[in-house]
């Protein structure tokens, strides 16, 4: 069994619902204590999670993840457990094709992610413009995206066109996209 140096049960109380979701690098040195791993010491094993560069989220190193989830869809695999990796790319390990959940609702619709970006560009390894996206994907009923933003109220408009906003800034950088997933190999 491990002992943290430090008392630390505050900041896991704080943490519980999901400490690894967001990792600041002054994080890292806690789950060092924590765990005793080497794996939090070293700085080289931990990338920006976001694009802004004043932000200090991290997360685990693209090639290290690449590894865990090998790991992890070869055992889901045996036991015929579904999963999916969604916000951390490596799209080509979803063993579903909704990585939201939300298709366990009965009516819902879906705004433009990286993974249809993924899903598209797997058919013609090419990665997508945010014009592809919505000449693919505005004309399903499924998917809200651009005009037809228009018909819902501001509070929702809003945060769906920030993330297309965003959605289109990784687009246009292929040094981003490609550490988002692997596969994303021109």
């Amino acid at each position: 069994m491990i002992t943290p140096k430090r008392d630390y049960s505050k900041i896991l109380e704080l943490n519980a619902p999901n400490p690894l979701k967001r990792i600041s690098r002054r994080d890292l040195r806690f789950y060092k204590d924590l765990t005793g791993e080497e794996i939090f010491e070293r700085s080289e094993n931990w990338v920006p999670l976001s694009l802004k560069k004043e932000t200090d989220v991290v997360k685990l190193d693209l090639s290290k993840l690449y590894r865990i989830f090998k790991i992890l869809k070869r055992e889901a695999d045996k036991v015929d457990l579904k999963f999916a990796t969604c916000k951390e790319g490596l799209f080509d390990f979803h063993i579903v094709d909704n990585c939201r959940g939300i298709s366990y609702q009965e009516n819902y619709k879906l705004g433009p992610t990286l993974f249809e970006t993924w899903k598209i560009y797997t058919q013609n390894r090419t990665i997508p413009t945010m014009e592809d996206l919505y000449e693919k994907l505005c004309n399903d009923d499924k998917y809200l995206c651009d005009y037809k933003l228009r018909e819902y109220p501001r509070i929702l408009r809003k945060g769906l066109k920030v993330h297309e906003k965003i959605l289109a800034k990784t687009l246009s950088d292929k040094e981003i996209i490609k550490g988002i997933d692997p596969a994303f190999i021109s």
